[in-house]
């Protein structure tokens, strides 16, 4: 009994530390494995296809990729080994199916025979509702002139009634008046009574808001807050260092049809070569206007380098002293 339950554990162990063992090796290659990225353009003003754009990105040796191509459409694909798991041109295909179907005239039960006999059917019982209709009206003309007598009759008594109740009105309408006056007067008096409450009320909130700003801004000039900063901008640095391209190449060919603004062109070209390099060259036609190029980007992105400047700025103790003071600003203010 012993031994088989040693072995049911024994399973069970193997079972959990193969799965952490997977889950361990899929957490390395999310943080090892870089993402590779290709970026291929080219355009030509005036063209049929002024830009067309082909970008590429795959992970763990093409087993995860996703293309983008843009030309005249846009297109996106996701594949997963030779499974694809999204593409907008298969959707597009779908759609113009559906429309091509609901295009297609209906021969069922509502054909375009029985269509004509359901609208003769209508017009029929509309000419029936109008002939009733008018019958109708005819029957109360007659009822109406025998009533006229009754409510001419009913007219002289509410007359009589209304003279008696009349000077009631009178003095009820004059009370009500007075009474809205007295209302409106008092809610004027309760409207001033509070002006004072109500400014102070405002001022302690201004008061409030200074404090704040003041205490903020002292924070802020303080070395513990420059620290932080500095670090968060070598971090930041850093990071563009390591996901710089390792291919940048820019071909132009420039004209504007006009020399002197192509000068122009050339002479902010070789203002910016220090910083741009070897990676953009510039061919300029001093006589026709032309405007076309291409463009090479390849490089990767790396997970690793986001967790290891996380950690980095986790361990700077100045971003823990300028927690509480952020937090000690808070409390005060609630507490105000």
């Amino acid at each position: 009994m012993l031994h088989i339950l040693f072995v049911i554990l024994k399973i069970i162990g193997m079972i959990l530390a193969a799965a952490a063992g997977i889950l361990l090796l899929v957490l390395l290659c999310a943080l090892f494995v870089p993402v590779r990225y290709c970026i291929l353009a080219d355009g030509k003003l005036g063209g049929e296809e002024p830009v067309h754009v082909d970008i590429k990105v795959t992970w763990l040796l093409h087993i995860v990729n996703a293309a983008f191509s843009y030309s005249k459409t846009a297109r996106l694909r996701v594949r997963f080994f030779c499974f694809t798991l999204f593409d907008t041109s298969r959707k597009k295909e779908g759609k113009k199916k559906k429309k091509i179907k609901e295009k297609r005239p209906k021969t069922g039960k509502n054909g375009p025979d029985e269509k004509e006999e359901e609208i003769q059917n209508k017009e029929k019982k509309l000419g029936e509702i109008q002939a009733g209709g008018e019958e109708e009206k005819k029957e109360a003309l007659i009822s109406g002139d025998a009533k006229g007598d009754g409510i001419q009759e009913e007219g002289a008594l509410e007359e009589g009634q209304e003279g008696e109740s009349g000077k009631g009105k009178e003095t009820n309408g004059i009370r009500g008046i007075l009474d809205a006056i007295l209302g409106f007067l008092k809610k004027i008096y309760e409207a001033v009574k509070n002006i004072e409450y109500t400014i102070e009320k405002i001022y302690g909130k201004i008061k409030n808001v200074m404090e704040n700003i003041r205490y903020y801004t002292n924070i802020m000039k303080g070395e513990v807050f420059q620290n932080v900063f500095r670090n968060a901008k070598g971090q930041l640095f850093w990071i563009f260092r390591m996901l710089k391209p390792k291919k940048c190449r820019i071909d132009l060919k420039a004209g504007t049809g006009d020399p002197f603004t192509t000068g122009q062109i050339m002479a902010v070209y070789g203002m910016l070569y220090p910083f741009i390099g070897n990676h953009v060259s510039i061919q300029t036609d001093f006589e026709n206007k032309v405007m076309e190029g291409d463009l090479l980007i390849k490089g990767k992105v790396v997970a690793v380098i986001f967790l290891v400047a996380a950690i980095r700025m986790v361990l700077d103790r100045n971003i823990w002293k300028l927690l509480k003071l952020l937090k000690k600003g808070g409390y005060i203010n609630g507490g105000e």
